[in-house]
């Protein structure tokens, strides 16, 4: 559903000259809000989580634009996202196994809280008139995490409970199969014309 209404938009009304541009926090916020009415700071947290997202992108650009070397931009750029640091002009900036673990760390965050906004939704649109039914939800939901049921057993417990069909359950939280006519629109036609990506500027 997600992926089929993101092609629509970039179909549809996307401005040519307009750059996909996944580099920044706040155009990732903007496309998520623009094209899929998704509001990152519904998230929990997210704050914290976009600081730390943020200073990823900024090292990001400083070792693709500038070698790696702190200039008062990227401090200026930190200090207003009001983030804590102590790098100087100058400095050289060097990333180590333990940077790499707390970006894979902030991104997985950031993904884990989309996803649980997703399931709170859920369970909002479909449990919220019954407190019983959002508790059992909930700890549903607890036993599926923690590994004592599969996400099958979740998705059939939910349908019972919301006289859903599983593919319906499913369908909302997401869990769908790689939608190949995304992928192939965005190797074939985004990627030649717009920037999309972490750490690539093609």
């Amino acid at each position: 559903f997600w992926a089929n209404k993101l092609i629509e938009k970039l179909l549809g009304s996307m401005n040519q000259e307009q750059k996909a541009n996944f580099q920044n926090i706040e155009t990732i916020e903007r496309i998520f809000k623009d094209y899929l009415n998704v509001d990152l700071y519904e998230i929990s947290d997210y704050a914290a989580i976009r600081k730390d997202v943020h200073q990823y992108f900024q090292i990001r650009h400083l070792l693709i634009h500038n070698n790696g070397y702190i200039d008062t931009r990227f401090i200026r750029n930190l200090d207003a996202a009001g983030i804590e640091h102590s790098y100087q002009n100058n400095q050289k900036i060097v990333i180590g196994e333990s940077e790499l673990d707390h970006c894979e760390e902030a991104f997985e965050r950031l993904m884990l809280g989309l996803e649980r906004g997703t399931l709170e939704n859920f369970i909002d649109s479909h449990f919220g008139h019954d407190p019983k039914l959002v508790a059992r939800a909930h700890e549903l939901d607890h036993q599926a995490s923690a590994g004592f049921i599969t996400f099958e057993e979740q998705v059939s417990e939910f349908a019972h409970m919301g006289g859903l069909s599983e593919q319906q359950v499913a369908d909302e939280l997401g869990d769908t199969p790689a939608n190949e006519q995304l992928l192939s629109y965005i190797r074939d036609e985004l990627k030649p014309r717009f920037k999309i990506g972490f750490l690539s500027n093609a």
